[in-house]
């Protein structure tokens, strides 16, 4: 078992699946950057989530949404090309921060010296 934590941000937005079992399946790509300058790179890692967390993440997680993940790398292979692929089973999904400034989502509520404490 190799357990492992990846921070970064998906490359495009994820794509829920239904399950040959009948549930559901979240899986999204991860872009970690490693290096810097003329030797920076980036490492694309497959995540996969599954069950009522995969409905939820689902609604949440956009193309460029920062993400820190953790759980265990499996192996599937294509059953097409016969290519093996390794995927990171989250079994923690964490938002990171977010870069863009958003709107106050309870509006404008005047200036901080009004508040009392």
């Amino acid at each position: 078992m190799i357990n492992a934590t990846i921070t970064g941000r998906l490359g495009k937005d994820p794509e829920l699946k239904e399950t040959k079992k009948g549930g559901q399946m979240l899986r999204f790509n991860v872009a970690s950057d490693q290096g810097w300058g003329d030797q920076k790179s980036t490492n694309w890692i497959g995540c996969v989530v599954f069950g009522k967390r995969a409905e939820v993440l689902e609604r949440i997680l956009e193309k460029g949404t920062f993400v820190i993940v953790r759980g265990e790398f499996t192996t599937r292979t294509d059953a097409e090309t016969g290519r093996t692929f390794f995927d990171l089973k989250c079994d923690d999904v964490e938002l990171g921060p977010r870069t863009r400034p958003e709107a106050n989502p309870y509006g404008d509520q005047g200036n901080s010296s009004d508040i009392p404490f």
